[in-house]
């Protein structure tokens, strides 16, 4: 990150601290909503650094002095071990001993998250009452890394009401509990066509938002009336938690911040005045490389560029092209490299190549290109879009395509040169688009 990005990311995770989080003030039964709870929304682009701001604003909100910090990572076990990760090396680092263990109380331990050894979920999230009491006592926080389901959090939720609710009701000041759920969009949305006819308390709604409300308001059993909670909700893909059932008591009812990407136009980065104008991008002033390539590069430069395609409504024309589209987007990028910069291979050369240290090999290799095809929020979905571009490309037939990709040797094969050779016009319209493009200059900083 350059020092502008770190500066705007630091102001915005100042931003959601002050006025999402502690948009009514500190926990107050005057100025707090009656239900103690206060739920938001944080937008953020795809790939654009939400997970730094989670753990920005979890830092911030340590410092605020927030007691209770449950972080929701992921509906996969993948995710929920990779959030984890990132977080103790990046906010809870240090080396393992007394002093790290007294400045907070973490659940789950690392040694029960990363070894991958079984274990059960009451003891996976197991919460000491003699250590909270203490830890509460002491103004020092609990943290929470859990994975976004349904056993998960019902075992998280029997825990918190066991060790930790009673200990809280015996203390003479508010309690704050903020809850940062990764990826809102996933599990956390009410589904409106199966529930629009059940009633708010009724058992065949969704369970992943009521568990998660239970965290802090328990269906079975009150909360105690001095624990405050604040719901934050990351997704760049924010449609479904705006238009969600009223009901879900994680829709976001008081307030929505988008964070900032950077790009040449927009507000300048003030940054640490919270009073200044904010827009969707800001200026980097440290050039293109360095430029979040997001919707207003897509869809209104590209578009004004001819690189933004309608679809023909035929979906293997459009496969097609999308996929020519890439690649050759790649020879030219890989052309660049070889003529502008250090010397570099082409993919094919350099496979049999030799190299006596890593940093050779980086050095000589092509840039790395990549394509995203997602054809639907199903995988098996994602499987047979894969099958699609291998037979495109002259795999035979979809059993042979499939055992490729289940190989995990799913290359395009040799017969697609031949395919490129006679469809030659389709492929050479995608040069005259990007030679066109790259005649197009970028608007000037304002």
């Amino acid at each position: 990150m350059t020092s502008t990005a770190r500066g705007v990311l630091q102001t915005d995770c100042a931003y959601i601290v002050e006025r999402g989080m502690l948009g009514a003030g500190p926990p107050d039964a005057a100025t707090w909503p009656e239900s103690r709870t206060r739920t938001g929304l944080v937008m953020g682009s795809v790939q654009s650094g939400k997970t730094a701001s989670m753990f920005g604003v979890t830092a911030l909100a340590l410092d605020q002095g927030v007691d209770i910090v449950v972080i929701l990572a992921g509906t996969r076990l993948s995710l929920w071990r990779q959030t984890y990760e990132r977080m103790v090396e990046q906010l809870d680092a240090g080396e393992d001993g007394v002093a790290k263990a007294r400045r907070r109380l973490l659940c789950p331990p690392p040694g029960v998250v990363l070894s991958g050894a079984p274990a059960t979920l009451d003891s996976t999230y197991r919460l000491p009452s003699a250590q909270v009491r203490r830890k509460l006592s002491q103004r020092q926080p609990l943290i929470v890394v859990a994975m976004k389901q349904t056993d998960h959090l019902y075992a998280l939720g029997r825990e918190l009401r066991q060790s930790v609710f009673g200990e809280v009701g015996r203390l003479d000041r508010a309690v704050h509990m903020l809850v940062l759920d990764d990826e809102a969009d996933d599990g956390s949305v009410l589904d409106a066509v199966i529930e629009q006819s059940q009633g708010p308390l009724s058992p065949a709604l969704k369970q992943i938002p009521r568990a998660i409300a239970d965290l802090w308001e328990p269906r079975s059993s009150g909360a105690p009336d001095n624990l405050f909670a604040t719901y934050v909700g990351y997704t760049a893909t924010p449609q479904a938690n705006l238009l969600q059932e009223d009901h879900n008591p994680l829709a976001p009812r008081d307030f929505v911040i988008s964070l900032r990407t950077p790009l040449d136009v927009g507000q300048p980065a003030d940054l640490g005045d919270l009073d200044a104008p904010r827009s969707s991008t800001y200026p980097e002033p440290n050039g293109i490389d360095n430029y979040y390539t997001g919707g207003e590069v897509y869809y209104d430069r590209g578009a004004g560029a001819d690189l933004c395609r309608e679809l023909s409504g035929q979906a293997d024309d459009d496969l097609a092209d999308s996929i020519r589209a890439f690649l050759v987007a790649g020879a030219i990028r890989l052309h660049w490299a070889s003529t502008t910069g250090p010397t570099v291979m082409g993919p094919h050369s350099i496979r049999g190549a030799d190299f006596p240290r890593r940093d050779d090999v980086k050095a000589a290799s092509p840039p790395t290109d990549s394509m995203l095809l997602h054809p639907s929020a199903d995988i098996g979905a994602h499987f047979a879009a894969a099958e699609d571009v291998l037979i495109w490309a002259g795999v035979p037939d979809r059993t042979t395509a499939r055992n490729l990709i289940e190989s995990g040797n799913a290359l395009l094969p040799p017969s697609l040169i031949v395919k490129m050779r006679g469809e030659e016009p389709l492929w050479e319209a995608w040069i005259d688009r990007y030679r066109s493009s790259s005649a197009r200059s970028l608007p000037s900083s304002t």
